[in-house]
């Protein structure tokens, strides 16, 4: 049986194909190896037996690079999307001070009134105290620069008041 011959039969049974895994080497290792003369051509390689096709891969020595790719794709995301960010982040959070407009990751815009180790109390309101973690914290409140300095000028006054206290006391 020549090789035509073998695909001539695999393509008049397409069921055959579609009920078990074909492999090409596990089908030429079925078939006898032409005698020199007769076929006009080399004999077939004999493939080994036991079912699966054994070997190596198709194309070598791919599987390396296969593997090799992904942990390829994932360093340059940590280092071009992951670490920036966590140096930014890093970066911010030793920059906080009381006093600063900040906005955290859930919108809320608020005054930092105290500074903890991983914590930080901000007012959002005259009077409503939120507490919230320093990683929350996204960044300084630089858009309203009104509401900036009025802030800025009602903790002064607040001060001033507290100051004025102390004076009448003394």
């Amino acid at each position: 049986m020549r090789v035509s011959d073998l695909v001539s039969v695999l393509r008049e049974a397409p069921a055959w194909l579609s009920d078990r895994a074909f492999d090409v080497q596990s089908a030429l290792a079925q078939v006898a190896p032409v005698a020199p003369g007769g076929g006009g051509g080399a004999p077939a390689p004999a493939a080994p037996t036991g079912g699966g096709g054994g070997g190596q891969p198709a194309g070598g020595g791919s599987g390396a690079l296969q593997l090799l790719f992904p942990l390829l794709i994932f360093a340059a995301f940590y280092f071009f999307l992951i670490r920036p960010q966590q140096k930014k982040q890093k970066e911010l959070e030793n920059k906080l001070k009381k006093g600063d407009r900040v906005f955290t990751s859930s919108g809320i815009v608020g005054r930092i009134i105290e500074l903890n180790d991983k914590r930080a109390t901000l007012e959002v309101a005259k009077g409503v105290n939120m507490v919230f973690l320093r990683s929350a914290i996204s960044g300084l409140d630089e858009a309203d620069p009104a509401k900036a300095d009025a802030d800025k000028s009602e903790a002064k006054s607040e001060k001033d008041a507290k100051d004025t206290k102390t004076e009448k006391r003394a």
